[in-house]
């Protein structure tokens, strides 16, 4: 218990608490040896790591995730996400320019009325609410 108390001993605690990482081309080593007839418990002693990691790591593998031509997909994914992003953009601002072209060509009066009828919650003053027949 001592060893947790202080701040030397917080240091380490925390130290130990931080991940590792691992690039692709480890990963893939390992998958492989495993895939060789390497056993899982020689594998996490010889490179300190958990055995379900390393058979996450052999699934992987085996799915093609390890390739380098699926670490291109990935940045691809990201670009067609991207894109998809920028085409709804261009979709609102075009609904928008629509929608301003629109007012533009509405004659003054039309929208005066549209404007009054508006203020008055809707109904029309001279009528009382009613519509009138012509």
């Amino acid at each position: 218990m001592s060893g947790f108390r202080g701040s030397a001993g917080r240091r380490s605690v925390l130290a130990l608490a931080r991940y590792r990482t691992f690039n692709v081309a480890f990963k893939r080593q390992v998958a492989q040896e495993f895939l060789t007839g390497e056993s899982l418990n020689s594998l996490s002693r010889k490179y300190d790591i958990a055995r379900n990691l390393i058979r996450i790591w052999v699934l992987k593998h085996e799915g093609g995730e390890f390739e380098p031509e699926f670490e291109h997909d990935d940045r691809l994914k990201a670009h067609e996400v991207k894109i998809a992003g920028l085409e709804r953009m261009v979709g609102k601002l075009t609904m928008e320019l629509e929608f301003s072209r629109g007012v533009a060509r509405t004659p003054a009066r039309e929208r005066a009325l549209s404007a009054s009828a508006k203020k008055n919650g809707g109904q029309l003053k001279a009528t009382g609410g009613q519509r009138s027949r012509r």
